[in-house]
Order: C-alpha cells, then structure tokens, then sequence
C-alpha cells in the first residue's frame, strides 16, 4: 500500500490506522464561530450566581448591580429579587451576567464566597435552578 493509500484511508475511517473501525472522521463546519470563553455566553444558569443576604440588612438592586459592575467591569445583565407582599424585605435573589466566565472569577472555585457592600453581607453561590431558597 502506497503512502497516499494510507493516508486517504486515514481519513476515509478517521483512524491512523487504516480498516480499524467503521467510525467517519468528524466532520467540522469551516464557517462555525470559534469558541471562547469570554466571549460565549452559555446557559441563563451558568451565568446565574444566587445572592443572600442578612435579615436586617436587605440590598436593592441597583447596590448589587453597582457592586459587580464596579469590580469585575459591565458584567451584569440583571438582577432579580423576589418581590413578596409581605412587611419585611426578601433575603435573596439571582444575578446574571453577561458572560459565563464571570460567576466563575467570582466565586475563584469556592462553594460561597462573601462580599461587603456598602456595610452589609452579600454571600453569593453558584445559581441551582428548581431549588428552593
């Protein structure tokens, strides 16, 4: 067998070796974008961190959006804190970032990591959808 027959077997089977599976080499599309993960957005939840904070020293919106967007850049796409008809303020809510690398450097690979903003805690962990707060 001739190098060129090697070589176009290769690539007919996908294997260095010629004949040894039946499996089509993978074909990737040339125009595709390349991927980059500080660019790509990824999922609503991977770019979701879940905030709490303490009874007593409740966090509008625009602090923890300030927050974010003072430390890590424009990075926040929305915040979202539950609105209850009820005396006292919510405890939690979720941030989301415009890109997924963010609740990562955010949380430098700890389950929860703790800021102070403007005096009071904000914990923040990895956002969980369909868990109760």
């Amino acid at each position: 067998m001739s190098t060129m027959d090697i070589e176009n077997a290769t690539v007919a089977t996908g294997n260095a070796i010629a004949g040894t599976s039946n499996v089509a080499a993978p074909v990737l599309n040339p125009n595709a974008e390349a991927w980059n993960p500080e660019t790509t957005r990824g999922t609503v939840e991977d770019r979701t961190l879940f905030v709490t904070y303490s009874n007593g020293f409740p966090l509008k919106e625009h602090q923890i959006r300030r927050f974010f967007n003072r430390r890590y850049g424009e990075c926040v796409e929305y915040v979202d804190i539950p609105r209850r008809h009820r005396p006292k303020p919510p405890l939690f809510g979720n941030v989301t970032f415009v890109k997924r690398s963010i609740p990562l450097l955010v949380l430098q690979n700890q389950k929860e990591v703790e800021f102070i903003v403007n005096g009071r805690p904000l914990r923040c962990k990895k956002f969980r959808p369909g868990k109760a707060a």
